[in-house]
């Protein structure tokens, strides 16, 4: 009895590492574009590189993408009170303007200043998320010193349908989303609207200054979004009809 235990936890112990390599192999055979702007297996990327699924991004229940960011390694951020406030990235020890934010592709910053307003970011529209972590100046400039994070929008998956959110909480907070998408032969669609509105908390901490006058700092965001994306090589060939010549008519009547 003793001898077939200890069979059956070696064949157990043995098949471990297998097992554990056939649940990581998906995520490694992953495609990123961030990392070099071309479209390269996750497991090839140079840079340090993190995809957040949209799965991940509902399990991590956060509303913006500040909240979603301050769990990842090498992020620290600065937020002058609640959801809505004015915020700063900082990625790998690097200034806030060294950190690049790109939504499908466009840089989101601003020009005088060279950072993002991610705060108004939410998490509603978005479907993924590529981190790059470390220096990568030499493919999107000085912006990339401290890394890269691209954001992509959601796209229409399926046969097309509609869906809706609604959440409620404290400080008088609720969210509305819903969304209309999927694909039609080589066509893929999504439009999606979403309000988040609270009342928010005062950024003031009345211990330290018993004289000031806290008032609670609110939030609303409202926002639309559109995505189209066309398959132009599933575009039916156009049938080319040729006429024989009046050379090759006349052979067939005159052999």
């Amino acid at each position: 009895m003793y001898r077939v235990i200890a069979t059956n936890a070696a064949l157990a112990i043995a098949a471990l590492p297998a097992l554990v390599l056939a649940q990581s192999a998906p995520a490694d055979d992953a495609v990123v574009i961030t990392a070099s702007r071309t479209e390269q297996p996750l497991r090839d990327a140079i840079p340090h590189t993190t995809i957040l699924t949209r799965k991940d991004i509902s399990d991590s229940q956060a509303v913006d993408l500040p909240s979603l960011l301050q769990r990842e390694a090498g992020f620290e951020y600065t937020q002058n009170g609640g959801v809505g406030a004015l915020t700063g990235l900082f990625m790998r020890g690097g200034r806030s303007a060294q950190t690049l934010i790109l939504v499908d592709g466009v840089r989101m910053e601003d020009a005088a200043f060279g950072t993002t307003a991610i705060q108004h970011i939410m998490l509603d529209e978005v479907e993924r998320i590529e981190i790059v972590r470390g220096n990568v100046s030499s493919l999107y400039g000085s912006g990339g010193i401290g890394g890269v994070v691209q954001v992509f929008t959601r796209r229409g998956h399926g046969a097309p349908a509609a869906s809706a959110q609604m959440t409620a909480g404290s400080r008088g907070t609720s969210k509305l989303s819903a969304a209309y998408g999927g694909e039609v032969d080589a066509t893929r669609f999504n439009v999606a609207v979403s309000r988040f509105d609270t009342r928010g908390f005062p950024a003031i901490d009345t211990r330290l200054a018993p004289n000031a006058n806290p008032a609670a700092d609110g939030y609303r965001n409202e926002s639309v979004s559109g995505n189209l994306i066309q398959r132009i090589s599933a575009l039916p060939t156009p049938a080319v009809s040729r006429k024989p010549s009046a050379a090759a008519i006349r052979d067939r009547k005159h052999p």
